[in-house]
């Protein structure tokens, strides 16, 4: 099993789980616990941040760039958390907390 693999540990799993299904409570608890490396890299190189960044979801983009997820992590593609939001408040967060609107 690879390190790599969001599904080779319980934690991260949870972690993910709770960003698709943008469970802020759930998601709180988790990284309170200080269990998971919020900028672990999956297959492709993107960390739970490129998912809550899709989703839309300020609170829970909050929570994890509050705690240590990295805004400026870029994928094989070359993305960054940036690329995957279409949402205002969301790239505004980005940016906030390091994220390149030029990379």
């Amino acid at each position: 099993m690879s390190e790599n693999d969001f599904g080779a540990m319980e934690s991260a799993s949870t972690i993910i789980e709770a960003v698709q299904n943008q469970n802020v409570h759930e998601l709180s608890m988790l990284v309170d616990k200080g269990e998971y490396d919020l900028n672990k890299r999956d297959k492709m190189g993107r960390t739970v941040l490129f998912f809550a960044a899709c989703r839309g979801n300020s609170e829970i983009t909050k929570t994890l760039l509050e705690n240590g997820a990295d805004a400026t992590i870029v994928d094989r593609n070359g993305n960054t958390p940036l690329h995957w939001s279409g949402h205002c408040e969301i790239i505004d967060l980005l940016m906030i907390y390091g994220g390149d609107v030029f990379a």
